[in-house]
């Protein structure tokens, strides 16, 4: 019964402490988001770094951050590859409820020079999941969206 009413407390009100691991159901900060997905810890040319993350069953997540021209270089290297627009553009849109969790807006659609990227991955979040990179080079601004079953 105890067992029962922990992980009921995990899952419904998303109680954790900050050096617990990923629970269900929970909301974390961009930076633990950025550590679960991309690299941990964050590489410190890491800069305006905001983030949102829906935790149930697998993840779906939202980063955009400023990096230098050499960490984007890095982690495009990392395993993504390129792909276009149209083919990710359905997955990196942001529903009404996640659009407010940023400032400025989530607009990766706006960039004239965009480049996309995708890759398979294994994470401390989930078995399997594909993450998205819309990469605006011209500012070093990068859209990450993440998606883990």
């Amino acid at each position: 019964m105890l067992r029962f009413l922990l992980v009921t407390c995990l899952l419904v009100s998303g109680c954790s402490k900050d050096d617990d691991p990923i629970q269900p159901g929970s909301h974390y900060p961009p930076e633990k988001i950025f550590q679960a997905l991309i690299e941990s810890p964050v590489p410190a040319c890491i800069s305006s770094l905001q983030g949102y993350a829906l935790t149930w069953q697998g993840y779906n997540a939202w980063l955009r951050f400023e990096a230098s021209a050499e960490y984007i270089a890095l982690l495009i290297d990392s395993g993504f590859t390129p792909v276009k627009w149209t083919e990710i553009s359905v997955y990196i849109e942001l529903a009404g409820e996640v659009q407010d969790k940023f400032e400025p807006l989530w607009a990766p659609e706006s960039l004239p020079n965009k480049k996309c990227y995708i890759k398979t991955v294994e994470n401390d979040w989930t078995g399997s999941g594909t993450h998205h990179l819309v990469i605006d080079r011209d500012k070093g601004i990068v859209y990450f969206y993440g998606i883990g079953t």
